[in-house]
């Protein structure tokens, strides 16, 4: 996948790495809480912020609904 970036009449192409490192740093700062839960309700990803607003220190292996 190619994601171009234009500035100054110029196109940037960024590579991959680039990309995940851009999306990381993104949701890892969001004042949102960002949770994502396999098939089986387990929360395997939670950002600082969604720990933070429910009292966690990680919300990662617990279920979502239980």
């Amino acid at each position: 996948m190619e994601v171009y970036e234009m500035s100054n009449d110029s196109a940037e192409v960024l590579s991959s790495d680039e990309l995940l490192s851009i999306f990381k740093t993104v949701i890892m700062n969001s004042p949102d809480g960002i949770i994502t839960v396999n098939e089986d309700g387990v929360i395997i990803f939670s950002n600082p912020s969604a720990d933070r607003m429910l009292g966690y220190e990680t919300l990662m292996g617990k279920k979502l609904m239980s």
